[in-house]
């Protein structure tokens, strides 16, 4: 999962995985990498052609200007 935050993100997560329905189901790394949506959605694009990776996510992913919406799903 990459996230903006390096704190608040990351900790809602971590106590989301430590849920034994979660844990038992899923397996979630948080990546190190912090920054904006755009920047994130670039980041999770390099790991996914350098790794094996099932999903990238990034919860809470939100913008208020409609260009850049199009363009992160563009370079998704």
């Amino acid at each position: 999962m990459f996230c903006e935050g390096k704190i608040s993100e990351p900790n809602y997560i971590n106590a989301l995985i430590r849920i034994p329905e979660v844990a038992d189901r899923f397996f979630v790394r948080i990546a190190t990498e912090h920054g904006v949506p755009l920047t994130l959605v670039e980041k999770a694009i390099a790991r996914a052609k350098g790794e094996e990776v099932d999903e990238c996510w990034m919860p809470g992913m939100k913008t208020t200007a409609p260009h850049s919406q199009t363009t992160i799903h563009h370079r998704a």
